[in-house]
């Protein structure tokens, strides 16, 4: 009887190894853009900052309780405005770029030029420039500029 158990529990765990092999290899055959939809969280001592990417190439930021972006909001000018997530994965490390667009044109009033890399299915480091300028690398030391996000699970 006891043999009967230990065979059912070591089957249940091989069983168990397929199913997140079979998950893995799920989520690597998604692109990039795909692997980043849903909602990134990072945990700070001071409040916590969400990043949500949608299926429409939308991203809304939320700080604290306070949301800004997605397909249409109005901007601190009365604007109707939209956020927009860019991704090149043919760069190394590959870009991340959150962009204002006037709503419904393709006029850019604003670019959050950022890198990113996966560091597990759902863990990604993303360091940003509020300068426009482009980022060519991670820097240990850039605590202000730079987030690690967990995927939420849905």
């Amino acid at each position: 009887m006891k043999n009967i158990f230990t065979l059912i529990f070591v089957l249940s765990i091989f069983a168990g190894c397929k199913n997140n092999t079979a998950e893995t290899s799920k989520m690597e055959s998604k692109s990039i853009e795909d692997k980043l939809i849903g909602e990134w969280v990072a945990l700070s001592e001071s409040e916590n900052v969400s990043l949500i990417f949608n299926k429409t190439k939308h991203a809304i930021l939320i700080v604290g309780k306070s949301a800004i972006g997605g397909e249409n909001f109005t901007g601190d000018d009365g604007t109707k405005m939209e956020y927009k997530f860019e991704v090149d994965e043919n760069q190394n490390p590959m870009s991340l770029d959150l962009v204002m667009y006037e709503f419904g044109t393709e006029s850019e009033k604003y670019r959050i030029k950022g890198i990113f890399r996966f560091l597990t299915n759902k863990k990604i480091e993303y360091r940003m420039s509020f300068d426009g300028k482009g980022l060519t690398e991670f820097d240990p030391n850039d605590k202000q500029n730079t987030a690690i996000l967990d995927k939420k699970d849905n």
